[in-house]
């Protein structure tokens, strides 16, 4: 089952707000997880538009 692009931009969204909470190493960790899941939502938004 496909997840819809906007689950993955609210992950990442959470992600990035819980960055701004912890020591700078797991933060490089969370904003890449971030990008990461940004990827994925364009992605799944690519793989839901019909090819003209």
């Amino acid at each position: 089952m496909e997840l819809p692009p906007e689950y993955w931009r609210e992950r990442a969204e959470r992600v990035r707000k819980t960055a701004d909470f912890v020591d700078e190493k797991t933060r490089e960790t969370l904003l890449r997880m971030a990008g990461d899941y940004e990827a994925r939502a364009r992605r799944a938004k690519d793989h839901l538009e019909p090819v003209t």
